[in-house]
């Protein structure tokens, strides 16, 4: 079984991995908001006041949101530069078993270095995708 999609198959956009990791920012994000919410307005009974309470919920869910929203992309592209970097090792791995399969002349070695090779080479030519911040 080939983790390869049947040619005509439209490549993932989606990364699995960056997917996972948005969705648990985003979501401690929340929590982390409802917490911060109730602790701020036991603290300051003022911030219970109506007015005041949906204009401080406003500004904490903003900030938060934007802490979020811009931890989500510094993830993805970790993650991102992190598989580009595998694959582009991988590549790199294969290139130097084609050559050695070369040097020792024999076919066995050199077909599996050549199917080897076509699989790093086409890992690093097919994006893993990336995701959208939540």
């Amino acid at each position: 079984m080939s983790d390869t999609p049947e040619q005509g198959t439209p490549l993932s956009t989606d990364n699995q991995l960056a997917n996972t990791a948005d969705s648990v920012i985003s979501a401690g994000a929340e929590i982390g908001g409802q917490t911060l919410e109730k602790a701020a307005e036991a603290a300051e009974p003022v911030l219970s006041v109506p007015v005041i309470k949906q204009l401080f919920e406003a500004a904490v869910n903003w900030l938060l949101g934007l802490a979020s929203r811009t931890g989500q992309i510094l993830v993805t592209f970790g993650i991102t530069r992190t598989q580009g970097n595998a694959e582009n090792s991988s590549l790199l791995s294969a290139e130097n078993e084609v050559q050695a399969a070369i040097q020792s002349g024999d076919p066995n070695a050199i077909s599996k270095a050549e199917q080897d090779f076509q699989r790093a080479q086409s890992e690093a030519v097919n994006t893993d995708g990336s995701a959208q911040p939540r």
